[in-house]
């Protein structure tokens, strides 16, 4: 049930960002997407999804758009300062 719970609020979260619509003109943005890595999401995403989510996600990001990760468990991790979308490499992710 969490596991449905926080895949759902992923998605949700991930369509807003992305659901202007195309004939409006978009200022650039700076994303900074924190992520958890402790040992809870073991139970909570056992297949490991987040790792293809983001991906998807930052893959469907216009050139214009930064993106940043923090990882955070037992203490907080700066994963990917803020860089250009177009840029990021799923190895980095």
């Amino acid at each position: 049930m969490e596991k449905n719970i926080f895949i759902t609020i992923l998605t949700l979260l991930l369509c807003s960002v992305l659901a202007t619509p195309y004939a409006v003109a978009q200022a650039p943005r700076d994303i900074m997407l924190v992520l958890d890595n402790s040992g809870s999401m073991r139970q909570n995403d056992p297949r490991f999804l987040t790792k293809k989510v983001v991906s998807d996600f930052v893959a469907r990001l216009t050139a214009d758009t930064h993106i940043g990760i923090v990882i955070f468990d037992e203490k907080v991790n700066l994963a990917l300062p803020l860089s250009p979308a177009g840029t990021v490499m799923s190895s980095q992710i």
